[in-house]
């Protein structure tokens, strides 16, 4: 019988993070996701044609384009978009929640007012 080769040093530590972060549950696919990230699931995300997923998700601060006040675009609302609702996996937000439901607002009066 064979026996397998000896790992050096740097590749038995190598392992033995890899373990340890697939054990922590911050291993995904292969890929370490950082302390304080939340981890995605590639595979639940809308990515048909594109090389580019989330592993991970992190709070995102944005000024948004109408009052122009700063925002958090949390890792869990992320989640969410990408993940249940199938959004597109290049989307970043740009009008906090007030403005855009005021916005469709807007285009759905204008567009009674047109039909009209």
């Amino acid at each position: 019988m064979k026996k397998p080769p000896k790992l050096s040093i740097l590749e038995k530590r190598k392992v033995k993070k890899l373990k340890n972060m697939s054990k922590a549950g911050r291993l995904v696919k292969g890929v370490i996701i950082p302390k304080g990230s939340l981890p995605g699931n590639p595979d639940n995300q809308s990515h048909p044609s594109s090389l580019s997923v989330h592993y991970f998700y992190n709070d995102i601060n944005y000024t948004c384009a109408g009052c122009g006040i700063e925002q958090v675009w949390t890792a869990k609302q992320q989640k969410r978009y990408y993940e249940e609702q199938k959004g597109i996996i290049y989307n970043k937000p740009k009008w906090c929640r007030e403005c855009h439901i005021k916005r469709m607002q807007k285009r759905l009066i204008d567009k009674v007012k047109n039909e009209a």
